[in-house]
């Protein structure tokens, strides 16, 4: 019988291939992973800014057309002619609601702190509020945010 040679690797040669292939793999893999892991964060900060914007127009509107504010606590009561307009805020959402209204609540869930308000610079609890500042949470930074109103004197008579 009459041997014929044939070009083909060797077992050795397939293995280091092999390994070498694993390796790419292994690390492209890897790559996949850490470019997720960063487009999940991305979304989740987009997600979060979103919220914040949202509910920051909300608030803001609702400030300035209400005829007046009125605190109680960690609530706000945007009063109007038509209709009042309530924000709570919890240590880690605030509840935008209607009153006498079958509209569901607007939840936000932004975790905030140091809810104060004042009337003419001096701090109020429980009373009619010119202004009012708090801190919200973005990723791992506290934002403050400030509003005021201005009352006429029409309004501001009414008040005493």
């Amino acid at each position: 019988m009459k041997l014929v040679a044939t070009n083909a690797f060797t077992l050795i040669e397939l293995l280091v291939v092999m390994v070498i292939s694993g390796i790419l793999l292994g690390i492209a893999f890897m790559m996949f992973q850490i470019i997720q892991q960063q487009f999940f964060k991305f979304e989740e900060n987009g997600n979060s800014a979103l919220v914040i914007d949202n509910f920051n127009r909300l608030l803001q509107n609702d400030l300035q057309t209400a005829d007046f504010w009125q605190i109680q606590g960690q609530e706000v009561s945007c009063i109007t002619k038509n209709n009042t307009i309530y924000y709570k805020f919890n240590t880690n959402s605030i509840i935008r609601s209607f009153a006498n209204s079958t509209i569901d609540p607007d939840t936000f869930d932004i975790a905030n702190k140091d809810f104060t308000c004042y009337f003419n610079r001096k701090l109020v609890y429980n009373n009619v509020a010119d202004e009012c500042s708090l801190l919200l949470l973005f990723g791992k930074e506290w934002i403050p945010i400030n509003y005021q109103k201005e009352y006429s004197a029409q309004q501001l008579m009414n008040f005493e």
